[in-house]
């Protein structure tokens, strides 16, 4: 270790004087010490976990290609199958993706999963069950989940106040497609858009100032 011989302090690294005094310095020189503590690397790498879905999603594909040329020539469920596996695929992605922001990532799953469901009931024959059933209760569980895990991971306001808005708004997209007629099951867009007025209302009352400041914040009012 090198020392000062003028005030005494000790330097690590190979210094040629003191960067207090610019004395001399006497000792044998020793590497530097890390201003900050090494992190471990990631259990998970992001990178690796999207290299398996995709090899996943291909050997998928590869697989339902192969039984539909061998065993079923020029069916349709061929379309349905690779339709299912981009939609997995799609859906996983985003999961890892926002894999460490948990409110935003329940937020892109709701809407990818409810606009893909609405297009796979469409491009089945329209039965009605995505927006009677699916698209009013993944907004329930949606906002339930958002205040349980606010609750739970004791999460500061910032992080899950704008996703809990933008949850909330876009569960009452079954109240507007019920006194539209597009929805003939009513319970369930009756409890999604009690719970997004009850949730709506509850943030104006009791977290005003954190609600509009977090709104300003976001829309750069």
């Amino acid at each position: 270790m090198l020392v000062c011989k003028k005030c005494g302090v000790e330097v690590f690294g190979d210094k040629r004087c003191c960067p207090l005094c610019q004395g001399e310095l006497a000792g044998t020189p020793e590497p530097e010490r890390e201003a900050f503590p090494k992190t471990p690397p990631p259990k998970y790498d992001r990178g690796m976990l999207r290299k398996v879905l995709n090899f996943a999603a291909i050997v998928s594909a590869a697989v339902c290609l192969a039984v539909e040329f061998a065993f079923t020539p020029g069916s349709l469920w061929i379309l349905s199958a690779l339709g299912g596996i981009f939609c997995g695929w799609l859906t996983i992605s985003v999961a890892i993706t926002f894999r460490t922001r948990i409110f935003k990532n329940l937020t892109c799953e709701l809407l990818l999963l409810t606009i893909l469901c609405i297009i796979w009931d469409g491009c089945t024959g329209w039965r009605g069950w995505s927006v009677n059933y699916l698209l009013p209760v993944c907004c329930t569980l949606t906002m339930v989940a958002d205040l349980i895990l606010a609750k739970v991971l004791k999460a500061e306001e910032s992080e899950y106040l704008i996703h809990l808005t933008i949850v909330s708004v876009y569960s009452l997209i079954p109240f507007i497609l019920m006194v539209c007629g597009a929805i003939q099951v009513r319970i369930p867009a009756f409890v999604c858009t009690v719970a997004a007025f009850l949730v709506i209302a509850a943030l104006i009352v009791f977290r005003t100032r954190a609600f509009f400041a977090e709104l300003s914040r976001r829309m750069h009012i």
